[in-house]
């Protein structure tokens, strides 16, 4: 597999081990077109894979992944880059690739998670947070429906009624509190521990019977796959929708003059 391809992520495969980095550190890792059409591509490639039985997903730099890259959405005369004709079945393709890649996928959670890095990170069959970092999906905080899947992962790990506190009035949380509620598995003194602690599990894995651990995985995940698949084509449909409101647009307009200022 070239995995050489690719300008956002690393890829490192050793002895069964695949450590796949979000690599846009000087963004906080955030996802640009570029980088979208990267990870679309990635899941595939990493679930054919037979050198692969184990992936631990990480961000470089101090952050896992702040959601879509603000300053691209506001690039365009009339609209943005990330909101197109093909976002929605692209969503669903990475999120999909996540939820159907063939092996264990465990998320070192180094720093903040926030909209899709926080969806991405829910996707994860086992999760370590590093304790001071944030996460949470403030959609609704840029006038925005939350459309990436998160109105599925959010309930299925804290329940529908603190997932509906956390979206509807977009709050990031920290590792302790993430940890406690639920929408983390694992919890770690900081980003390089709960890194150590991420490989330690998939090395676990490693040691086990694949099959035994992949068709658990799959088992397992098909109540996900369901409420994904039950919302995630409504809630893209009003994402879009939202990003034509006057609420969506202010709230740009001031997320990138606070940037400047």
């Amino acid at each position: 597999m070239h995995y050489d391809i690719f300008r956002c992520l690393t890829v490192d495969i050793t002895d069964g081990l695949a450590i796949v980095r979000l690599n846009r550190p000087k963004r906080l890792n955030a996802i640009s077109r570029t980088f979208f059409g990267e990870l679309e591509s990635l899941w595939p490639l990493l679930s054919r894979d037979p050198s692969v039985d184990a992936i631990v997903l990480t961000g470089s730099g101090k952050a896992f992944c702040v959601g879509g890259d603000i300053s691209e959405m506001d690039a365009s005369e009339g609209g943005a880059p990330l909101f197109d004709m093909n976002s929605p079945a692209q969503t669903k393709r990475v999120l999909r690739g996540m939820l159907t890649v063939e092996q264990p996928l465990i998320c070192a959670i180094n720093g903040d998670a926030v909209g899709l890095g926080a969806t991405m990170a829910l996707a994860c069959d086992i999760s370590v947070i590093a304790a001071a970092a944030r996460i949470g999906d403030p959609h609704t905080r840029m006038g925005l429906v939350p459309g990436d899947g998160s109105i599925a992962f959010w309930p299925a790990l804290v329940g529908r009624s603190r997932a509906k506190d956390l979206l509807m009035r977009g709050r990031l949380i920290n590792g302790d509190e993430a940890h406690a509620l639920g929408a983390a598995t694992h919890l770690a003194a900081d980003g390089d521990a709960a890194l150590t602690k991420a490989i330690s599990i998939a090395r676990e894995l490693l040691a086990l019977s694949t099959v035994a651990i992949r068709w658990t995985k799959s088992l397992m995940n098909r109540e996900m796959l369901a409420a994904f698949d039950a919302i995630i084509d409504s809630s893209q449909a009003m994402e879009m929708l939202s990003t034509q409101t006057p609420g969506h647009a202010k709230a740009v307009q001031d997320f990138v003059a606070r940037k400047k200022a």
